[in-house]
Formats: structure tokens, C-alpha cells, sequence
């Protein structure tokens, strides 16, 4: 999952998914831009990905991009270990401590 805010720098979102804006950012063929562009950050981003799943076993999981404001986005945050969520009322290392 990679999680985009509003306020992120127009740059990064021309370099990374040829968007000019948040609001006109693609999220769901977001993935598929990343690397195509020719731009330098597009490419490190896209290496990064390639490198990771070449580590992982295959079936790897898919990128999802995921905007501020998405439905999807409660899943985002669900799935940071180390942060307090609603539904999470401890950190990951406070849980190991109690094991």
C-alpha cells in the first residue's frame, strides 16, 4: 500500500504518476505509471518495487495506491503495526512485550 496526502509536492506526483495535481491523480492505474516516465524518481520508485518483489516469493502482492479522502484509506492505516488506530489500542512492540 503506498498512501498519497493532499499535500503532497506536485512534483513528486508529475514525476512519480504524470499527474499535475492530487485531484487529477489516477490511484487506481497510478501503479502501472510508475517507472514508464522516463523521470529519475519514477525510475528509482520503480526499482524499488522490482527489487522488493524480487525478494519475495511469487505470487508478490500488488501495489495499491491509495489517495487521502478514499474509501480504502481506513485500510492503509489499519495496516501500519507501529501506529494507534481506532481499532488498535496497541503498538506492535507494547503486544510482543505481553507475550
Amino acid at each position: 500500500l503506498m498512501w498519497v496526502g493532499r499535500a503532497v509536492d506536485p512534483g513528486i506526483l508529475q514525476s512519480l504518476f504524470g499527474a499535475p495535481s492530487f485531484d487529477q491523480m489516477d490511484s487506481v492505474a497510478a501503479e502501472a505509471v510508475i517507472g514508464t516516465r522516463g523521470d529519475p524518481l519514477s525510475n528509482k520508485v520503480a526499482h524499488i518495487l522490482q527489487q522488493v518483489r524480487a525478494e519475495r516469493p511469487v505470487p508478490y502482492m500488488m501495489l495499491k495506491i491509495i489517495r487521502c479522502g478514499e474509501p480504502s484509506e481506513p485500510r492503509f492505516f489499519a495496516s501500519l503495526i507501529e501506529d494507534r488506530t481506532i481499532g488498535l489500542q496497541s503498538t506492535y512492540t507494547e503486544f510482543l512485550q505481553r507475550m
